[in-house]
């Protein structure tokens, strides 16, 4: 069977009885007064909230008191790593290192306070480790090594994790057409490169040399030239505005050397430009669903945002407006083809408050004008007129205006009057 649930649960059972042992050790030097007793007794049973109520009132009443401070940090130290060990029971990681952490903030210097902030971060780093892989096995290259980098967070050391997201990257840029060159050789490279980190050159200098001044110096000198590479690579890229791809350089120099001066510049730098670049994806996306306000907001912000494209942004935006004005004066053009006069002279004329004049909007409006104005002095003088010289005058509206009112009803029933044969249209 599986050992691995086991060997975890003994662990946790050794830190719980850790735990304990602090909770009842911690107020020996405390135990000559009766709330001390108290705060003894909470902590025993394992009522830790009651241990840190009992010793916050004795606090207060004996603000001076070295033993009243010292029992409180203890019991509130003790409820934090109890509630922080529930939570990571119930794999709820992110809580209970919390919890550990706030804990450690009270008892900095506490073994065993700094042994669940340890177990804590392990457990987070390796949920991390486990969805990074499945994220990479599903092609999803991106939040793969976002995934990746929260391992790091929780285990800097972490090699299987800083290759993993090396590796993502390189994809990345490569389908970002960097090139196939360019993405064998940076594989090759940091395939070496981990490897001689992870099992040779540091590893076997360290065994026979010991960890000298000299060994750490070499170490560092490696990793800062192996960094300046990945910038060298990256600073190349961004001048030819792949921002992207440049950005995925700086963070593969991070890997190698988190402390790459350029490359932590640079990263928060070109964040702000794959923001933009994402903004204007949406861009995209919402002018195909001719969502213009939502597109022109995206574009503005993208704008706002970019250090080194805002002419381009500035453009993208004069281009969603023109969209805008086109799909409208547009809509006007089906209306006035569905004999709606009166709406498509309105939108004519709203197009033309808002930018003047636009394509042929006046010309079509006067001219809409004037067909409106005609066709409702024929009716009028259809109205007043004889039934034969009526139905004349209403054919006349009929060929300007069709569907009019109510004109087709008019021509029919004259029409019955008169006997007379339906006009040809």
């Amino acid at each position: 069977m599986n050992s691995k649930p086991a060997s975890r649960f003994a662990s946790l059972a050794f830190l719980a009885a850790a735990t304990t042992a602090l909770a009842t050790t911690t107020l020996s030097g405390c135990a000559t007064s009766g709330a001390a007793s108290d705060v003894e007794r909470s902590m025993h049973d394992g009522d830790y909230a009651q241990a840190v109520q009992v010793a916050a009132q004795w606090r207060e009443r004996e603000p001076d008191n070295s033993a009243a401070l010292d029992a409180h940090k203890r019991a509130s130290a003790a409820y934090l790593v109890d509630q922080g060990r529930t939570a990571l029971f119930t794999k709820r990681e992110e809580e209970a290192l919390q919890s550990f952490e706030a804990a450690q903030e009270i008892l900095p210097g506490d073994a065993v306070v700094a042994d669940w902030v340890r177990k804590a971060r392990r457990e987070l780093a390796q949920r991390w480790l486990d969805h990074a892989v499945e994220l990479a096995a599903r092609d999803e290259l991106e939040p793969a090594v976002d995934a990746y980098e929260k391992v790091l967070q929780y285990d800097p050391g972490s090699l299987v994790a800083r290759e993993g997201a090396s590796r993502a990257l390189l994809q990345l840029n490569w389908r970002g057409g960097v090139g196939e060159t360019y993405y064998k050789e940076g594989v090759r490279a940091l395939r070496e490169f981990w490897l001689v980190r992870a099992k040779t050159h540091f590893d076997y200098t360290k065994k026979y040399l010991g960890d000298s001044e000299r060994t750490q110096d070499r170490q560092a000198e490696v990793l800062h030239l192996m960094a300046q590479d990945r910038v060298a690579m990256a600073e190349e890229l961004e001048r030819k505005g792949l921002f992207w791809a440049a950005h995925n350089e700086y963070r593969l120099a991070l890997l190698i050397d988190p402390k790459e001066a350029t490359a932590l510049a640079a990263r928060a730098r070109l964040g702000v430009e794959i923001e933009a670049s994402k903004l204007e994806l949406e861009v995209e996306r919402m002018l195909r669903k001719k969502d213009w306000d939502g597109a022109l907001a995206a574009a503005e912000k993208a704008r706002s945002l970019t250090k080194s494209r805002f002419a381009a942004f500035d453009a993208l935006a004069r281009r969603v407006e023109d969209g805008r004005l086109d799909a409208e004066y547009e809509a006007a053009r089906d209306m006035e083809h569905d004999y709606r006069y009166e709406e498509a002279a309105k939108a004519y004329s709203a197009l033309m408050e808002r930018v003047g004049l636009y394509k042929d909007c006046r010309e079509r409006r006067e001219a809409l004008r004037s067909t409106i104005e005609q066709a409702g002095a024929l009716y009028e003088q259809a109205r007043a007129a004889a039934p034969a010289e009526a139905l004349s005058l209403y054919r006349q509206v009929d060929l300007l205006w069709p569907d009019w009112r109510d004109v087709r009803q008019h021509i029919q029933r004259l029409q019955g009057e008169l006997g007379s044969a339906p006009a040809a249209r």
